[in-house]
């Protein structure tokens, strides 16, 4: 199953789940669009399945100084 992540021009990285109002109602309102634009932000978008998404998670879900995160799986591979 493809996760859908919501990446914001300023960088934010976040799941459907963690999305805020603004994003929420515009994605209600408009289901099938791939971008949206808030008071706050605009936002793109993702699909981790098609785009090869393994080093782009939600910023909630998987913080960045988590072990989990991709980031640091990677520098403690290296």
């Amino acid at each position: 199953m493809s996760k859908r992540l919501w990446v914001s021009d300023n960088g934010d990285v976040l799941c459907q789940d963690h999305v805020g109002t603004y994003l929420k109602a515009a994605i209600e309102a408009k289901p099938k669009a791939i971008s949206h634009r808030t008071p706050l932000d605009n936002w793109g978008l993702y699909f981790t399945h098609l785009l090869g998404g393994a080093d782009l998670v939600c910023e909630v879900c998987t913080p960045w100084n988590s072990p989990d995160h991709p980031y640091n799986k990677n520098k403690a591979v290296a």
